[in-house]
Order: C-alpha cells, then sequence, then structure tokens
C-alpha cells in the first residue's frame, strides 16, 4: 500500500514538473533562412508529362494482354488439374485389376497343384520337374 501512494506521489511530482517546464516561453532566436545554399540545396519536384495517346493505347493494349494471359493460365491450371483426376482414377482401375490379376493367379497356381497332386497319370516322385 505504501508501494502505491509512493508511485503515486512521484508520478504526478514527474507530472508538474513537466507542465512547469512546457510553461516558460522559448526564448530561440530565428536564424536566417540557409535554403539554396550549399549546406541545404533547393530540391526541384519534377511533375510526370502528360502521357500521348500512343503511350495509353500501348498501355491498354498491355492490360488487355496480360488479361487474357491470366485467364489462359487461369483455363490451363484447371486442364491441368482434371488430367490429375483423370490420372488418380485410371490409377486406381489399374490397381484394382492387378489385385484381381494377382489373386487369379494364386487361384490358378493352387489349382494347378490340386490338379498335379490327384493326377493318377503320373505318380508322384516328390519332385514336379521328374515326371514318368
Amino acid at each position: 500500500m505504501r508501494l502505491l501512494v509512493a508511485a503515486i506521489f512521484v508520478f504526478l511530482f514527474v507530472g508538474s514538473q513537466q507542465q512547469n517546464t512546457k510553461t516558460q516561453p522559448a526564448q530561440q532566436i530565428p536564424q536566417a533562412d540557409q535554403r539554396g545554399t550549399e549546406d541545404t540545396p533547393v530540391i526541384v519536384k519534377i511533375a510526370p508529362s502528360p502521357k500521348t495517346d500512343k503511350e495509353i493505347t500501348q498501355e491498354k493494349k498491355d492490360r488487355d494482354e496480360k488479361a487474357a494471359n491470366d485467364r489462359n493460365i487461369v483455363n490451363l491450371t484447371a486442364i491441368l488439374a482434371l488430367v490429375g483426376v483423370f490420372q488418380l482414377i485410371v490409377f486406381g482401375y489399374q490397381a484394382y485389376k492387378l489385385k484381381e490379376t494377382v489373386e487369379s493367379a494364386g487361384e490358378q497356381s493352387k489349382a494347378m497343384e490340386r490338379h498335379i497332386v490327384t493326377c493318377p497319370q503320373f505318380p508322384r516322385t516328390g519332385s514336379y520337374d521328374v515326371l514318368v
């Protein structure tokens, strides 16, 4: 509590000191105008010249070409996205067909093994490469 009271007192004291310094009139002597000398040269702002009809038509043509190019980029990007989606569908279909092929090959292999094992014409010798 004492710290809070001390902080408020310091704040008010510093604020009153700043007000006292502001109320004193400034006694500065005006200096001579130094513009146009070597230390502070005169600055001339150059205004742009008005554009000719040829420049205006060229700028309009450039803006139109840029707008057309931007439209073409958007269209080509959309086409590219569609090609990507189509490729995704095709790759998914290929993966599905490959899975079917692998499963079919496995079933065919098992059927061949059953046929070879159960075939009465060929005796089992323990090896499939020697058939008598």
